[in-house]
């Protein structure tokens, strides 16, 4: 059978949640979207409920994995995948009947878009939303757009589901694998995809319901969200703009080890080559969304 898109589902010690996921996307997914699952090393079962699932519905693929992280489990997703999309989803979200063809309706009707999203909802207050996110100061902390608004560009769509142009992502190379563990993958993607010149769009007929847990099943490395942050900011930035977005990172903890990491792992030969690449600069970007001012 030929797919249209894969949903591509990374996952570690998600337990119920991811079940719970996969088997909404396969009920509520038109049959021309298959599904691919990486579990990154999960103890907890889940590999386990996963291989029953598959056995039943032959559009869904587990792949087993140890130690990726979020960016590398997405792109090892991405290599199995049949789809001309590619749909990243969170392993605790809900996809409700009819989620997925507003937003390739939306891709179709604006082919310099390449990656547009669903507004993400909340499954603890599903009256609340998000039209995609932005940055409100130099902290590059990530907060969602109200609802209320006609959709259209933004500049992040979260991670909680980013439907991308197959294209596209392997034009810009997927997620950055240098970001190891949690922390700033997404956001990272989405400004590699505006500084290749392509547009991302959120699209308010579709909602995709997000499980916003109060801590993440797994140990969380405070250090490697610094250096996520870090990397992100030598990736993108340049001159000035970057002199302003690092003072308040180089203020956290363990600044000092993730700024001598960046300097001996290639995080400054990998931002020339994105330098190349771009056709836009951090500047452009700011200055199309009044970011950063």
């Amino acid at each position: 059978m030929d797919f249209l898109v894969t949903a591509v589902v990374p996952t570690r010690d998600e337990g119920l949640n991811v079940v719970d996921t996969v088997e909404r996307l396969l009920r509520n997914s038109p049959p021309w979207m298959d599904v691919v699952v990486v579990d990154d090393g999960s103890s907890d079962g889940t590999p386990q409920r996963l291989a029953t699932l598959a056995r039943d519905d032959s559009r869904l693929t587990v792949v087993a994995a140890e130690g990726l992280g979020p960016a590398r489990s997405r792109n090892r997703g991405a290599r199995e995948a049949r789809g001309a999309y590619l749909a990243f989803l969170d392993a605790h979200c809900y996809a409700p009947s009819g989620w997925l063809e507003p937003i390739l309706a939306t891709l179709e009707a604006h082919p310099e878009t390449g990656v547009a999203g669903p507004a993400i909802g909340d499954t603890n207050n599903v009256g609340l939303r998000g039209l995609g996110g932005t940055w409100h100061d130099l902290s590059l902390d990530m907060h969602w757009i109200p609802d209320g608004g006609p959709g259209g560009e933004v500049p992040f769509q979260p991670a909680g589901c980013q439907v991308v142009r197959r294209e596209v992502f392997q034009q810009v190379g997927g997620y950055d694998e240098g970001l190891s563990r949690w922390g700033s993958e997404d956001v990272e993607f989405c400004l590699r995809v505006w500084l290749s010149g392509w547009a991302i769009r959120v699209e308010p007929r579709s909602t995709v319901y997000h499980y916003f847990r109060t801590a993440p099943p797994y140990a969380v490395d405070l250090p490697q969200i610094v250096y996520n942050k870090l990397r992100m900011c030598f990736l993108h930035f340049d001159g000035p703009l970057l002199a302003r977005v690092l003072a308040p990172q180089l203020a956290h903890p363990h600044a000092a080890q993730a700024l001598a990491r960046i300097f001996t792992d290639g995080t400054v030969d990998a931002a020339r080559v994105q330098r190349e690449r771009r056709r836009r600069d951090m500047a452009w970007f700011c200055s199309r969304f009044g970011l950063l001012a």
